[in-house]
């Protein structure tokens, strides 16, 4: 389900939360340059910004693999709670990475 975050022919990044219940939730990316980063629209997002609610951060990489950047790798670092998903392109296929922190370091999950 997480696959289809991406959509063909974006080329901008998107991003957004996930809810404990599934829901998926997009917020606006303001980041200064949207086609290489992103940055949740925090007044967009603070209505959800609830420890009981929200289960993990999304983004997508539409032109590349969803592997760690050095910027995703430090905002995940600022969300030590939860879990983090990146939506790629590998090998012309869409591919979802998760993240989770654990003893201050940025870890695949299994």
């Amino acid at each position: 389900m997480l696959e289809t975050l991406l959509h063909k022919g974006d080329t901008e990044e998107r991003c957004g939360l996930i809810l404990k219940d599934g829901t998926v939730v997009d917020i606006p990316n303001v980041a200064d340059d949207p086609k290489t980063s992103f940055e949740m629209d925090l007044a967009a997002a603070i209505e959800h910004l609830d420890a009981d609610t929200v289960a993990a951060t999304w983004h997508t990489h539409p032109e590349s693999d969803p592997n760690l950047s050095g910027e995703d790798y430090s905002c995940f670092l600022s969300w030590p709670d939860l879990e983090h998903v990146i939506v790629g392109i590998l090998d012309g296929k869409t591919v979802v990475r998760r993240y989770r922190v654990e003893q201050g370091l940025v870890i695949e999950c299994g």
